[in-house]
């Protein structure tokens, strides 16, 4: 259960605190601590045992009340009033426990994680069936927290079959109960187990435990890495081993002690409670950071994006102890005075400074990556992969000492002072510094935070984004479409979008006000002339036309239905063709009348194929069946989005790109061939998704070949001509994209801009701040559709396609090479003219181990595909035989690797 954020206790807390004992043991059982009962001597007889005077016996019925005031007052203030607990002790006579019918080494003696919850639940229905027969007993429904404290320490501090320590959540009940256990009509399905103190000398406190214990009552997870039995955040978390944050007393002399002064959860941690709200930052800013333990208005988390799973978290944490005393104390003592402790027979009942033991001071900066945390079997093992965490510490002095198995035995692997970032210590962390900036999959962020102050209540932050323009992103609800169009004819684009339920614009300083609401975007072209375009939109059924910036639309037009997509047409007349589930609805552009409905016959896309001026039509099905000219190819595959055009290669022809759901990027030549090093895909480990937006296309490096711009799950991904993510890509956004990314001069100085919405905001990178190699060519397919039109038309020429005097046989190649197990070959050729081939194979003996032949080739590239299943691994030759329509004959003989 997760609290609401408020600045009153509405959540409220009745802790059903029960006490247990044990049958006497005799002999003492050697594998237990004490004999099954609480230490109830009195303070001065059990003094001589205690090192310290916390904790004292006798541990009976006040001695839990007031370790359950501290616990209430703890909450109280890390909580700010959020959380209020209230608890009562059973039985209610002083120094009687309820005597479970087992001893403790039954309850404590488990081995597998079966047989140890199957005791743990033992245990709980124990107490509650004991509680229940005391007349004098609790009413259980008037509970909504069940404790059980009983008799010795924990297995963390004890002996071999001392019990565990555990809070039950309901997971727990349904794998080792089968559901919530019932007593007396009341259904439970949580329960917390502890022992009556942690230590029998006084150094070590409980505090902690129940601090820690009722942090997974309210809903929070573990977060050391529980499969290692290490930290993972260290100190700096009461849900890892901050519970147990250890300083020192000072009274005559420095005492050290252990588990009485629980810190602040940390900022995640809050968050997850709802008790504070981060500020999300999302381009260049500096700002104060307030420390966790701090009341006033200042932010007290920073969180920025990286992508749709990973945030940078920032906090500010100050160590309220002092560090060192004297010439002859070890400065890195820190201790509080013990009038800092409010103490009531022995029990810290409050401290001044819930943050007094923390590991330093300064700002942390916490790597979340919810992938992670989400992927984990439990929400308990979101920290248990030491090199991949849920949360990690990037800390500040470059090592990562917080649960290094290497570092087990020395002080750092529990937090260290040089963690956090301040000045007099490490400032920056970015691209460049040790931890950097990168994601946990590697990709380059461009953040850098640099903190500007020394530790303090209050730490300035500067925060940078290296990689987008000034000022941007720009906050934005958006769910849908983004185009570019020139829509106040300056010669400049604007950015139309589909966000905060409507359609408004943007230009290179930020979002317009204009907006039309509960509308969306179909296409934009200029219809009457003027220089400007017209936005033509829809609301449901209802077509309309508007200038931008325009209260009332120009006109209007209801539908029979809604229209799934919209092209914008200047031929003689300008017109809106509006695609419906059955037909095409012509509208006159200007007037906003309906001139008549067409069959739906609407190419995927249009551009001049074979350099002859004309424009020629690609069609293409869902499927994954591709219409190019005469050439019909299947893919094999199921597109996600409609095919665009452009150069790849530079060689001066068009090329056709194909998205696959799957997330295959296709590229076929214009003759129905796949283009060389295609399909590919991006990289798995980068959970792309499916691709479901149409890529956009752009030279952005001028070296005369268009290169692939995707939307995927993280961000936008760039593919080169060889099938290769490009340097600087992919970039990341906070929030999967809602559509195709726009490349876009959103200032008229030259310098490209990629453009991409998500649901948190518009985005646009400085291309030349990603790479500086990225000074920008032409884009033949720079949007969505081409074009805000939705015109689909690549407007670039190919080459004109000359045949020059040729062999019949040439560019003969096979790939890949060595062909790898479940691998097919492939072997590409050229013919000048038609005519059919031969393919024989010959193993390095000389012996033939296969033979092909295929007929009615028609002229240009082509290739023929085999299985080398049966193929040893080996060296082989492939001899290829082209027999031309024209009588002429060509013949090649090629290497081909086989490794099985």
């Amino acid at each position: 259960m997760l609290l609401s954020a408020t600045t009153e206790a509405e959540a409220e807390w009745r802790i059903l605190a029960l006490r247990v004992d044990f049958p006497r043991e005799n002999p003492d059982e050697l594998t237990t601590t004490g004999i099954g009962a609480f230490d109830l001597r009195s303070a001065v007889e059990a003094a001589g045992d205690y090192a310290l005077p916390y904790d004292l016996p006798p541990h009976d019925r006040a001695y839990f009340e007031r370790h359950l005031t501290a616990l209430a007052r703890y909450y109280e203030v890390v909580s700010a009033g959020r959380v209020a607990i209230s608890a009562e002790v059973f039985p209610r006579v002083a120094q009687q426990a309820y005597t479970l019918p087992q001893s403790m080494l039954h309850y404590g003696n488990g081995r597998t994680t079966e047989e140890i919850g199957a005791k743990w639940i033992e245990l709980v229905r124990a107490a509650l069936h004991a509680a229940q027969a005391d007349p004098d007993g609790p009413r259980l429904d008037e509970f909504n927290s069940f404790l059980v404290f009983h008799a010795g320490v924990g297995y963390e501090t004890g002996v071999l079959n001392d019990i565990r320590s555990v809070f039950l959540s309901e997971r727990d009940f349904a794998d080792f109960n089968g559901g919530p256990l019932t007593v007396g009509g009341v259904e439970i399905e949580q329960a917390w187990i502890l022992p009556e103190s942690p230590s029998l000398n006084g150094r070590a406190g409980l505090n902690g435990l129940l601090a820690k214990f009722f942090g997974h009552q309210l809903g929070l997870p573990g977060l050391s890495n529980f499969a290692a039995g290490l930290p993972a955040l260290g100190g700096w978390s009461l849900m890892d081993v901050g519970a147990n944050a250890s300083g020192y007393v000072r009274t005559d002399s420095l005492a050290r002690v252990t588990g009485f002064a629980p810190p602040h959860p940390m900022a995640w941690s809050k968050m997850q409670l709802e008790w504070i709200e981060p500020v999300v930052v999302r381009r260049d800013t500096v700002l104060s950071l307030l420390a966790t333990d701090r009341n006033g208005d200042l932010p007290k988390a920073v969180r920025i994006p990286i992508d749709a799973r990973e945030y940078f978290l920032l906090e500010n944490r100050q160590q309220r102890g002092q560090r060192g005393v004297g010439e002859d104390e070890d400065e890195n003592k820190v201790w509080i005075d013990s009038d800092q402790i409010t103490i009531e027979e022995s029990v810290w009942t409050a401290i001044d400074e819930y943050d007094a033991f923390v590991p330093g001071s300064g700002v942390l900066i916490w790597h979340v990556d919810e992938g992670v945390i989400a992927r984990a079997a439990d929400p308990n093992a979101a920290n248990n992969q030491l090199h991949w965490k849920g949360i990690a510490l990037e800390e500040a002095d470059g090592y990562r000492d917080i649960g290094d198995p290497r570092r087990a035995w020395e002080l750092q692997v529990d937090g260290w002072p040089d963690d956090p970032f301040f000045v007099g210590g490490q400032t920056l962390f970015g691209p460049a510094t040790r931890p950097d900036s990168r994601s946990n999959r590697e990709w380059e962020t461009g953040i850098e935070i640099e903190v500007l102050s020394a530790p303090g209540d209050t730490m300035q932050v500067a925060i940078r984004f290296a990689r987008a323009r000034p000022d941007w992103p720009r906050d934005l609800s958006s769910d849908g479409r983004l185009q570019a169009a020139d829509l106040d004819g300056d010669g400049i684009e604007e950015l139309l979008f589909e966000a905060e339920g409507g359609v408004g614009y943007a230009t290179g300083d930020g979002v317009a006000a204009w907006q039309v609401p509960e509308a969306r975007l179909l296409a934009a072209g200029d219809g009457d002339g003027d220089g400007r375009p017209e936005v033509f939109l829809r609301r449901d059924a209802e077509v309309s036309a508007w200038d931008v910036g325009a209260d009332q639309p120009l006109w209007r037009l209801a539908l029979d239905e809604v229209p799934l997509d919209a092209r914008f047409s200047t031929g003689a007349e300008a017109e809106l063709l509006l695609a419906g589930a059955g037909q095409i609805y012509v509208v006159d552009a200007i007037s906003g009348e309906l001139e008549e409905q067409r069959p739906p016959m609407v190419p995927s896309a249009v551009g001049d194929l074979d350099g002859d001026g004309q424009v020629e039509p690609i069609f293409a099905t869902v499927g994954g069946q591709v219409e190019i000219g005469s050439q019909v190819v299947e893919l094999g595959d199921s597109l996600a989005a409609p095919p665009v055009l452009g150069d790849l290669d530079g060689d001066g022809l068009l090329e056709v790109v194909l998205l696959a759901r799957g997330g295959a990027v296709h590229a076929l030549r214009t003759d129905g061939l796949g283009q060389a090093d295609f399909p590919t895909a991006l990289p798995r480990f980068a959970e792309v998704g499916d691709l479901v937006f149409e890529p956009v296309l752009c030279d952005v490096d001028a070296d005369g070949k268009q290169e692939i711009f995707v939307a995927g799950h993280s961000g936008i991904f760039g593919v080169d001509d060889d099938g290769r993510l490009l340097p600087g890509f992919p970039l990341l956004m906070a929030a999967p994209p809602t559509g195709s990314p726009v490349i876009v001069d959103l200032d008229g100085d030259g310098r490209l801009a990629l453009a991409a919405l998500d649901s948190t905001a518009v985005y646009a990178w400085d291309l030349q701040r990603v790479a500086a190699q990225y000074t920008g060519g032409p884009a033949h397919w720079p949007q969505a559709g081409a074009d805000a039109a939705g015109s689909r038309t690549a407007l670039v020429a190919g080459r004109p396609v000359v045949r020059p005097e040729a062999a019949l046989l040439s560019r003969v190649y096979c790939y890949p090479n060595p062909v790898g197990p479940n691998e097919e070959a492939h072997l590409r050729f050229a013919l000048s003219a038609a005519g059919r081939i031969e393919l024989e194979v010959f193993d390095a003996l000389g012996g033939r181990v296969g033979k092909l032949r295929r007929d009615g080739l028609e002229a240009g590239e082509r290739e023929i595909t085999w299985s080398v299943t049966d193929y040893d691994s080996g060296l082989y030759l492939c001899r290829l035989i082209a027999h031309g329509d024209d009588g002429r004959r060509g013949e090649a003989v090629v290497k081909m690797a086989v490794s099985q």
